[in-house]
């Protein structure tokens, strides 16, 4: 915890030269110190399926999903991980994304269903998956049902107006997340302390905005592979006295 370790963001309708001055007015006189080495934190890619059953004190069962991924950090096409990104978004982002719709309003098999994806870690990412399923339905039943809508993405390519409509919002949020200083600190900072340029911040629009059907059917046919997914079933206490 030292200053040459920090990364101090300033932002709004300030004077740089005075900004500057107070900057080194109250960290100026803290020494640096030597930075530790950073761990390695790539994760290792296609080590095969692992899945993991435990008892816990939950009322109701759990089922949780990741796969492992990479972000704007580890990458080799940034591409990618614009379009997991809008994956995300297209499985869940509301009412009308298609795992509420499909499988919590159409055939209830899910009261609640939550997918997460950080496309801005220093190391490799996560998309996850964690759902509760209805009373009657297992947790193996309700992960079939998830992995054949991810299953569609890779085979059949996703409507352009469906995918518009979401890049759409995605971006407009994006956008008005900016509306205020503290939102542009936080992504200025949360990019640049990961290791990626906050520059890149200005062109995010229009990279999300060139995705088409065939990037998210190429992306999900290369990220969702078995062999990248974990799984976890959490049960309440009751059911392993059974």
């Amino acid at each position: 915890y030292s200053p040459n370790n920090a990364i101090l963001v300033i932002v709004g309708d300030v004077n740089a030269e005075s900004a500057l001055r107070q900057v080194q007015k109250y960290f100026g006189d803290i020494k640096s110190q030597p930075t530790p080495v950073r761990n390695d934190v790539t994760e290792f890619e296609n080590i095969g399926y692992r899945h993991m059953e435990q008892y816990s004190n939950v009322e109701v069962p759990n089922l949780y999903m990741a796969w492992n991924v990479k972000s704007l950090a580890t990458t080799t096409n940034s591409e990618d991980v614009y379009a997991l990104t809008l994956i995300r978004s297209l499985l869940d982002s509301g009412v009308s994304s298609r795992l509420q719709q499909r499988l919590v309003r159409d055939k209830k098999l899910a009261t609640a269903l939550s997918v997460s994806y950080d496309p801005y870690n220093r190391g490799d990412s996560l998309l996850t998956i964690s759902a509760l399923p209805v009373n009657g339905v297992t947790l193996p039943e309700l992960q079939k049902a998830i992995e054949q809508e991810i299953d569609l993405l890779k085979t059949e390519l996703v409507n352009p107006k469906e995918l518009e409509r979401i890049s759409t919002r995605f971006v407009a949020n994006l956008i008005y997340g900016q509306d205020d200083i503290v939102g542009q600190a936080k992504l200025i900072g949360n990019l640049a302390v990961n290791g990626i340029d906050y520059r890149i911040m200005d062109q995010l629009p229009q990279r999300y905005e060139a995705i088409t059907p065939e990037d998210i059917q190429r992306v999900s046919q290369t990220s969702f592979i078995k062999n990248n997914l974990s799984t976890l079933y959490l049960q309440p206490e009751t059911q392993a006295e059974k």
